[in-house]
């Protein structure tokens, strides 16, 4: 900001240093020619890390793009996928008020969540999904964390999943729960 670039001219001031003329310029030059070469190098050091921060969120959100599908996909993807294994991260409550036929309910706001995603099979297919798809997103930083390599998260989550129409099961209607 303002205060380094007062700095930048403090220092160059003191040290006699003047980049870029081999002469030394007129005296009522020189203030300016300070502050604006110490607003330049201050901007060239900005905009680097502007463009270093800009590309690592473009590469962590594409990350989790490639392992986000919707809602008609992830359908598909239950009926293809025998061995699927299907993970709800909602509450119990939450879970028992209707979920997708033979999901595993893992709470993502319970203590020990990371502990019982680390006891899955590393080398299975998962399909994760929360309510509105916030949850499950940011279940996948743990199921990378640990290892896994395929996983997917079901954006818009049970609600959208439900407003396209596509089956919700309660514990009564689906005896193979697993829990």
């Amino acid at each position: 900001g303002f205060g380094r670039i007062l700095l930048c001219v403090a220092a160059e001031k003191r040290s006699g240093k003047h980049p870029r003329k081999k002469s030394r310029p007129k005296v009522n030059s020189l203030p300016t020619f300070l502050i604006n070469h110490c607003i330049i190098k201050h901007m060239k050091n900005n905009i680097i890390l502007l463009i270093l921060l800009s590309a690592n969120l473009y590469l962590f959100s594409k990350n989790f793009k490639e392992n986000t599908i919707n809602i008609e996909e992830a359908y598909n993807l239950i009926r293809s996928e025998k061995h699927l294994v299907i993970i709800d991260v909602r509450t119990a409550g939450e879970y028992n008020e209707g979920f997708i036929r033979n999901s595993i309910n893992i709470d993502f706001h319970k203590d020990d969540f990371s502990e019982n995603i680390g006891k899955l099979d590393r080398h299975q297919k998962y399909l994760v999904y929360c309510r509105s798809g916030n949850r499950s997103e940011k279940a996948l930083e743990i199921f990378k964390k640990l290892g896994f390599s395929d996983f997917r998260h079901m954006a818009g989550g049970i609600t959208d999943w439900k407003k396209y129409g596509f089956p919700v099961y309660t514990p009564r209607d689906n005896p193979s729960e697993k829990k």
